[in-house]
């Protein structure tokens, strides 16, 4: 587990440096809009922020695997805590959530996630002829929704794997279903 230490850091314009136990220093600017920050390891790291005084301002483990955010593990979105006027408990990672947009949200706060629940509600995987694969989606809000350009994956590492055609709409409690003709059209 890679560990660092503070270097510097002005707490009124948000930058500063890590310096890490290999020697290598990493730089901080919460303020930036270029999307740039500090990449986590792989099976999580221990993550503490202090004062160039040494006080603490955040101490925590991270772990990169369920229930962490998995879109927050290599694929561009920052971890956010879901409610930080709370005073959570960091090492919870029930208290986190995936940030909004691509990149976080850098020197401000993170918009509200506005997605509507929908549910895997049944898969059948390597299936053997007459049947063929399939996902099944359930909407249990009381309104329609619409999940056109969603994405569905096997790998989070592909996470853009089968696009939801645009204006497709399950309705409010209903299901929709596709089959690997609809997600893998050229098996193989």
């Amino acid at each position: 587990m890679a560990q660092g230490t503070v270097k510097h850091y002005d707490e009124a314009g948000r930058t500063g440096s890590l310096l890490m136990d290999d020697r290598t220093e990493v730089g901080i600017d919460s303020t930036s809009t270029e999307g740039q920050g500090i990449r986590l390891l792989r099976l999580g790291q221990r993550v503490t922020l202090v004062t160039g005084t040494g006080g603490t301002v955040i101490d925590f483990n991270y772990k990169d695997n369920a229930p962490w955010p998995a879109a927050a593990d290599g694929q561009g979105f920052s971890l956010v805590t879901k409610n930080p006027n709370a005073n959570p408990n960091h090492d919870d990672e029930n208290n986190w959530r995936a940030s909004a947009n691509i990149g976080g949200s850098p020197g401000a706060d993170d918009p509200a996630v506005n997605i509507a629940p929908i549910l895997v509600s049944e898969v059948l995987t390597n299936s053997a002829l007459p049947l063929v694969d399939s996902i099944e989606l359930f909407n249990p809000t009381a309104s329609p929704v619409n999940i056109g350009d969603w994405w569905l994956t096997d790998s989070t590492g592909t996470p853009k794997k089968f696009r939801i055609p645009a204006n497709t709409i399950i309705a409010a409690g209903g299901w929709l279903t596709f089959t690997e003709a609809d997600f893998n059209p050229t098996p193989g």
